[in-house]
């Protein structure tokens, strides 16, 4: 995979919602992307090579949205489905 993954959080400016989330759509290094309540309206997971490259993903959406980076610095919890908190409930 690529050396560094961030999560994005994004809030739109007012009226640009719908552009916002076809820029997202549009970028290869987003992963992942959640429209989400709360201040933010979207949660994007982004793979670059470098903070550079986050950084030009960050400047193609800046023009229409806030945003707040958070880069990855170690997963202690991989990826897991919902299955075993559904499991622990019955």
């Amino acid at each position: 995979g690529l050396p560094l993954s961030a999560w994005l959080r994004i809030r739109p400016v007012p009226g640009q919602l719908a552009v916002v989330a076809e820029i997202i759509r549009e970028l290869p290094e987003i992963a992942q992307c959640d429209r989400v309540t709360g201040e933010d309206c979207f949660i994007a997971l982004a793979h670059v090579g470098s903070v550079a490259e986050l950084e030009r993903v960050i400047d193609r959406i800046i023009p229409y949205a806030m945003t707040n980076t958070a880069i990855i610095q170690s997963s202690p919890v991989v990826a897991r489905s919902a299955l075993g908190a559904i499991k622990r409930q019955a």
